[in-house]
């Protein structure tokens, strides 16, 4: 019985750690995507004078 309750434990910090990473993974891809948009209309308004 004991056992089952670790493993159990083991499991649930897995999931939430993995959460949390999917997550930071998230918020960081979508930051990267605003700084590549931006660098995108900056090169394009200086390049084409816009």
């Amino acid at each position: 019985m004991n056992k089952k309750a670790e493993l159990a434990w083991e499991y649930i910090a897995i999931i939430i750690i993995g959460l949390v990473v999917l997550l930071v993974v998230i918020i960081f891809s979508t930051q990267v995507k605003e700084k590549i948009i931006e660098g995108m209309t900056y090169f394009s308004e200086t390049l084409l004078g816009r």
